[in-house]
């Protein structure tokens, strides 16, 4: 997008976006100090590199909506309620790409004129977001690289819940996995509490517990959903202490900034 920021650069900044998870609100919220870090390494183009946060974010959920949205058409006779919930999430990233990128939207709308009646500072920055959205239209490729990329990201991620929920004898079968993980991070990244702790237990333990029950047969079924929703607890502070011993690289890159 004009910048220069290189990949290592661009690597460091996401760690430190990373280790900052763990005390900004929500389980994203540490892309508010990388973007910080990165406008003040570009001030010439600090509208471009903030969108740039804004975009990748935006297509980060998308991948990862995405790729439940793959994995729960195997299983929809179960998973039905949380089928609707992901393709509602596709559904609004495709309308926000429609609004920002569609030109005949655009002119229906009156968008530069729009623009051009508010107050003059206020219509100029809007003028620079808007044009740091819209050259992502001409990026098409880069576009579709970032969500094929994301989805290997979330399934590497979802296969590391996997193996410790594996060696903790959890019982859930692995195609559970990526449906349940994809809805719990997607929501862990409402900005409510830091790295998303609480909200991910309670997801954890919600989930599992509602859709694991079937697979401790025998169990009365109260009774199995708390065993299973325990186990979730247990799968999610495991690894979310995982995630936060990984994030204190970023803690030692910030330190030379």
């Amino acid at each position: 997008n004009g910048t220069d920021v290189s990949l290592p650069e661009t690597l460091r900044f996401t760690w430190i976006g990373i280790f900052f998870n763990n005390v900004v609100p929500g389980a994203t919220g540490g892309d508010v100090v990388k973007a910080l870090y990165i406008m003040k390494r570009c001030p010439g183009h600090r509208v471009q590199v903030l969108m740039s946060v804004v975009v990748d974010r935006v297509l980060g959920l998308g991948s990862l909506a995405l790729l439940g949205a793959i994995v729960v058409l195997f299983s929809l006779d179960k998973f039905a309620e949380i089928a609707i919930g992901i393709w509602g999430v596709i559904l609004g990233v495709g309308l926000l790409g429609l609004v920002a990128f569609s030109r005949r939207l655009r002119q229906l709308v009156r968008l530069k004129a729009l623009l051009d009646r508010l107050p003059p500072k206020l219509g100029h920055l809007l003028k620079k977001v808007d044009h740091a959205v819209f050259v992502y239209r001409e990026r098409k490729t880069v576009i579709v690289a970032s969500l094929v990329a994301g989805v290997g990201n979330h399934v590497l991620a979802v296969l590391s819940v996997v193996c410790i929920g594996n060696s903790l004898d959890i019982g859930m079968p692995s195609l559970e996995y990526f449906v349940l993980i994809p809805v719990i991070n997607i929501v862990t990244a409402v900005p409510l509490a830091p790295n998303g702790w609480g909200i991910g237990e309670s997801l954890y333990s919600y989930f599992f517990g509602q859709y694991g029950a079937a697979h401790l047969p025998g169990v009365p079924e109260t009774v199995a959903k708390q065993t299973m929703g325990t186990r979730g607890l247990a799968l999610s502070v495991l690894y979310r202490l995982h995630v936060t011993l990984w994030s204190l690289f970023g803690g030692l890159l910030t330190l030379f900034e």
